[in-house]
């Protein structure tokens, strides 16, 4: 009689895992070399060799190694221009890349808690990439959160440069960041199966979302209407921290020296362009007439800084006829640089820290609300700097009645690397998810209009002082962004339940 021995078959070893924790790093660095100013797009797909090789790995510690490997060649790159920028000798010099590495160390362990939890929770191959999507778009999302967030390296901002971007309108940033997330475990099911149909899918989508694009592009802008001047003082950022330079005086000269040529209805001054100076009551009323002599008859918005008592406010302004009309204190501080997380509990800390640099530790104070800034002939959206990256504050803005955005910025801390121009391209998604023109205006620059189409309109040459007269229309009409708001980041929460607990109820 014939028969099956009952021995067990040997299992074949698994692979080491090391030729792939070295490959990973690089692999990481191509994805940064995706996003702006880069923004070679392809670079995307190198999700996913991630993705495959966390889905062939039994071991969770392995799937985390390998997330975690990844993320830190993404953040080395993609911040690369954060200790460019903070060891400049007239800033930090050589101290300044001590904060560098535990930030690319924290954001690769955020990637590694990704494949890790994916794998811990996904069981098999197919339920790991079944779930990658839906928990990388998570953790996106909670890295927006709370007094540590940093919205760089979203993947949404991938697209930027391409038709797909359009569809930010539709979805936002997130959902840019989840097709990015789809094609990517959809080519590594191709790739680990050797079949054709996931492949086939991953096109389909992006060729949709490319037609999309290309539609919408077509499309009738609003001509613009209006004219507003836009001031780019290049003052030294240091030295305005330090209330070393006079900005006012500054920006009232080229602002009257323009206004005298071609007078523009509307000035927009950048961020902090008015320091140490009041503007409020009665102790503000010889600034506020300096401000609108050299104005004129316009309007004006402002970046100024606000002592109330213990408490220091980065605040916008909106001006006429020497009166204040709108008020907006930044809501979103940097981390470190603005807000000081945590600072009941580590002020000791803080304060041997920043006494090294000759810095008080006490921070800003964020704003209670995001409102836009209200003049008589309208009402804009006018978010600080760093808020250009959250896109919930011109959503919540736009929403309220703004018809335009207004972004004003000091990027020269950036100093010469590649961070302000990043940090520009990013904020011109604003622009598509609300469908509104948007005037930006940095100390240094970048100082440009662009449509509501994310296309660059007119800019200045960065690092010089001069002044832009920008055209522009306000507008009114809504977008599903606008309506709906992050729903993909709520439907990505129950993507990733929903398959968690269908994975469990299985059998071993």
């Amino acid at each position: 009689m014939l028969y099956r021995s009952a021995a067990r078959v040997p299992q074949r070893p698994a692979r080491p895992l090391w030729p792939a924790l070295l490959a990973m790093p690089a692999a990481g660095m191509v994805l940064a070399a995706a996003f702006p100013p880069t923004g070679w797009w392809p670079g995307l797909l190198a999700l996913a060799p991630l993705f495959a090789l966390v889905a062939g790995r039994e071991r969770v510690r392995d799937a985390f190694g390998l997330g975690f490997a990844f993320g830190v060649g993404l953040f080395a790159l993609h911040i690369f221009w954060l200790p460019e920028s903070l060891s400049a000798p007239e800033l930090f010099g050589p101290v300044g890349w001590l904060i560098y590495p535990p930030i690319v160390l924290i954001e690769g362990v955020f990637c590694g808690l990704v494949t890790g939890g994916s794998r811990l929770l996904g069981r098999r191959a197919g339920g790991t990439l079944l779930l990658l999507p839906a928990l990388w778009l998570l953790m996106e999302w909670a890295r927006t959160q709370g007094p540590l967030a940093f919205p760089w390296g979203s993947l949404g901002y991938l697209w930027l440069g391409t038709p797909v971007a359009q569809g930010a309108d539709l979805a936002g940033s997130y959902g840019l960041s989840l097709l990015a997330l789809v094609v990517a475990a959809l080519v590594a099911w191709a790739w680990r199966r050797r079949r054709a149909l996931p492949l086939v899918a991953a096109l389909a989508l992006v060729a949709l979302a490319w037609v999309y694009g290309l539609v919408r592009l077509q499309e009738r802008v609003t001509p613009p209407d209006r004219a507003a001047l836009l001031v780019q003082g290049d003052t030294d950022p240091l030295g305005r921290a330090q209330g070393l330079t006079d900005d006012l005086t500054v920006y009232a000269g080229l602002t009257a020296a323009a206004q005298a040529r071609d007078p523009s209805p509307l000035v927009i001054w950048p961020e902090g362009a008015v320091l140490n100076e009041p503007l409020e009551g009665l102790a503000g009323e010889a600034t506020r007439a300096r401000v609108q002599s050299s104005v004129g008859e316009a309007e004006l918005i402002t970046g100024a800084s606000v002592r109330d008592g213990n408490r220091s406010y980065n605040a916008v302004y909106g001006l006429a006829e020497e009166r204040i009309s709108g008020r907006y204190d930044k809501v979103y501080l940097v981390p470190f640089g603005e807000g000081v997380p945590f600072a009941s509990a580590l002020e000791p800390l803080y304060r041997v820290v920043y006494g090294w640099f000759g810095l008080g530790p006490g921070g800003r104070t964020a704003g209670n609300d995001v409102v836009p800034v209200t003049l008589p002939s309208l009402s804009a959206a006018v978010y600080i700097c760093y808020e250009s990256v959250f896109p919930q504050v011109a959503r919540s803005m736009v929403r309220q009645g703004a018809g335009v955005l207004v972004n004003i910025s000091n990027d020269a801390w950036f100093g010469a690397g590649g961070g302000a121009e990043q940090h520009f391209q990013m904020g011109t998604l604003r622009a598509i998810e609300t469908r509104r023109y948007l005037l930006r205006v940095g100390n240094d620059g970048v100082t440009a209009v662009v449509d509501p189409y994310g296309r660059v309109l007119e800019r200045l040459e960065r690092g010089v002082a001069g002044t832009l007269v920008g055209d522009y229309a306000l507008l009114s009409g809504s977008t599903p962004y606008l309506r709906w708001g992050d729903w993909t980041v709520a439907a990505a929460a129950l993507w990733a339940l929903g398959s968690a607990f269908a994975l469990a109820s299985r059998r071993p």
